[in-house]
């Protein structure tokens, strides 16, 4: 069963944990690890024709990675919302993995990879991602389990840090929507559309005759 209620604007006592400097560099940390891999991707040819059965399939695999991620995060949102930080939350996608937001946005980012039929790009989201767990979300954790106590720390023992495990999976009979957050969601969910769209652009354009070629892997 689902109930919701509206926002709140009472939150628990703050505990102040420092963030590492890299937490506050992530985004300049993660363009830098993306750029060179970003840069083979663009300007090289594609694998395949997007219109040949291999493309089509490659087309296919994207839309599924994009929608797959963006139903991800709505879902993380039903439970998370108006929640975050204030209680573990260990029901649902949480029950999986303890950051199903951020799966689902690796996932959509993703999804440009094989829109544009890249095994470079995906790998550099891999490593762009395994850098942001490894500084970011150990930083997240460390000022949660700061705030929650020993029993973040329980979730933290029995909950993978990222990918899921269907093993730990459970539902809680009623769950709480916060629907302002759940309108936040849905607003930032139409900003995502871009992805593919620009994805599918920038796939036209490497087929073009006249498109620089600066690198043959792609």
């Amino acid at each position: 069963m689902v109930v919701a209620y509206p926002f709140s604007d009472v939150t628990p006592a703050a505990v102040f944990v420092p963030k590492h400097w890299a937490e506050r560099r992530r985004a300049a940390i993660g363009l830098a690890i993306l750029a060179p891999f970003v840069v083979a991707a663009v300007f090289s040819r594609p694998w395949l024709n997007p219109t040949s059965l291999g493309g089509l399939a490659c087309t296919v695999l994207g839309w599924l990675l994009f929608l797959a991620g963006a139903v991800f995060r709505l879902w993380a949102t039903l439970h998370i919302g108006g929640r975050k930080g204030r209680v573990v939350v260990d029901d649902g996608p949480y029950s999986l993995t303890r950051n199903p937001l951020y799966l689902g946005i690796f996932l959509m980012t993703l999804s440009v990879a094989a829109f544009l039929q890249s095994l470079a790009l995906a790998f550099g989201l891999v490593l762009a991602a395994c850098s942001y767990l490894q500084v970011t979300v150990q930083s997240e954790e460390r000022r949660l389990s700061a705030k929650l106590g020993q029993e973040f720390r329980d979730y933290c023992r029995r909950v993978s840090r990222f990918w899921p495990r269907t093993a730990t999976f459970r539902m809680p009979e009623v769950l709480p929507v916060d629907v302002r957050c759940l309108a936040v969601e849905c607003r930032r969910a139409l900003r995502w559309v871009w992805i593919p769209l620009a994805a599918e652009a920038v796939m036209r354009l490497r087929i073009e005759a006249w498109w620089p070629e600066l690198s043959r892997f792609s």
